[in-house]
């Protein structure tokens, strides 16, 4: 099955997803909890801007820094 479980690996929401890469500056779009291709070209952004692997496969290394992006 395609969807979310090709891409999000970690234990998060696709909100907290978007509200994360939100912040990072690299997601412009509705936090609307749905992977669509923009949330999907700003994990790839946001893995570049970091120097990881830029497959756009939220991983527990991305998540990682892409988390300290979400304030308490």
């Amino acid at each position: 099955s395609s969807g979310s479980d090709d891409i999000v690996r970690v234990n998060a929401t696709v909100e907290d997803i978007q509200t994360a890469l939100k912040s990072a500056g690299h997601y412009t779009g509705k936090i609307d909890g749905k992977l669509g291709l923009g949330t999907k070209q700003a994990i790839v952004e946001f893995q570049k801007a970091n120097h990881l692997t830029a497959d756009g496969i939220l991983g527990k290394r991305t998540w990682k820094l892409l988390k300290a992006n979400l304030k308490e």
